[in-house]
This record gives C-alpha cells, sequence and structure tokens, in this order.
C-alpha cells in the first residue's frame, strides 16, 4: 500500500507540474488596427485636402499617430487653422519655421538622420514634411506619453518640456496652439 501511495503522490506531483508550466509560449496580444481616416473620434472634426491624403495616412499608418491629430496640425502651423480646407506647403513663419510641418532650420540636420533616412530635409516639399512632422510627433508621443503633451513640445519646443525649470512656464502661444488643435475649450479668466 505505501508503494501505491507513493506511485500515486508522484503521479499527482508531475500532474501538477505539467500543468503549472506550458509546453509553448502563449502568443503575441494582437496588433492594434491601423490607424484608418474612418476611425477618427467625432469629437475632433478634421480636413484632410486630398493631394494629402496618401502621405498622411501612410505616416500616421506608420507610426500609430491619429489622423485628425495629424490633419489638425498642418492645418494649424501652415495656415493658422486646424480646420483649414487646403495647407500651405510654402509657409514661413516670424520665427523661421518653414513649410507644412513648420520645421526649425537648426533642426533640419538631427531630423534628417532621425526621420529622413539620413537624406537632406526639403521642408518646402510636402511629402517631406508630412514624414518628417508626423514621425517627429510620435516620438515625442512616445517620450511623453500623451499626445497633447506631444503637440505642447512640438510647438514649445522640446529643451522646455526636458528642463522646466530653466524655461518655466509654457508660453500662452503655446496653450493656444494646443487648445485649437486638441479642439478644447478655451478657459475663461474672471
Amino acid at each position: 500500500m505505501t508503494r501505491a501511495v507513493g506511485l500515486a503522490t508522484i503521479c499527482v506531483l508531475i500532474i501538477l507540474m505539467l500543468s503549472s508550466f506550458r509546453l509553448w509560449p502563449e502568443p503575441d496580444p494582437p496588433l492594434p488596427p491601423p490607424v484608418h481616416e474612418t476611425t477618427r473620434p467625432t469629437v475632433h472634426p478634421y480636413k484632410l485636402p486630398e493631394k494629402y491624403r496618401e502621405w498622411v495616412i501612410r505616416y500616421c499608418n506608420e507610426t500609430a499617430t491619429p489622423v485628425w491629430l495629424a490633419c489638425r496640425m498642418f492645418g494649424q502651423e501652415s495656415v493658422g487653422d486646424p480646420m483649414a480646407e487646403d495647407w500651405e506647403p510654402d509657409a514661413v513663419s516670424w520665427a523661421g519655421a518653414m513649410g507644412l510641418a513648420q520645421l526649425m532650420p537648426q533642426n533640419l540636420l538631427p531630423f534628417a538622420v532621425r526621420y529622413n533616412d539620413g537624406n537632406a530635409i526639403d521642408p518646402f516639399d510636402p511629402e517631406t514634411a508630412i514624414r518628417v512632422g508626423i514621425r517627429y510627433l510620435a516620438d515625442l508621443h512616445a517620450l511623453t506619453g500623451s499626445w497633447r503633451t506631444a503637440v505642447m513640445v512640438y510647438n514649445g519646443g522640446l529643451s522646455h518640456f526636458i528642463n522646466p525649470k530653466k524655461y518655466g512656464d509654457w508660453k500662452e502661444e503655446t496653450i493656444n496652439y494646443v487648445t485649437a488643435i486638441m479642439g478644447e475649450e478655451k478657459n475663461e479668466k474672471k
């Protein structure tokens, strides 16, 4: 009987051990669906000019950037209106930012390496500006963990985000920019 109890105990232990581990690893969780223009939230209307549609959709899908956000940003950047019917590829700001994505001259070389496969950036070329702008915005989202903060850093500068003690609060221009792009109501001071 002792032998039968010992054998039964061993069988139970083997069954418990086998049930506690898997012979095959668990499958990876499914990938999120690609970002399509049709998945936009209704609370964030936007305009996507037909001539830029292919590039915006491609680079948003590549980076998992919301299409509505990219469209509103390019409208705000190039025309000053997140709901612009068309965007201005030849726009130049008072600060010297250029093109649809309003790229700053001092960022062209480092952005070329990181976001344009090492090729020189023509900020006035719409496809290049869209590719670089969306890839940069996606990197800022990865850094900050928030699309709202990524938009703020895109406009206000990365050094401002990294060293807030040196730069202080965000400028009102940046806060207004984020409010416009995110479709938020502006808080009125009383």
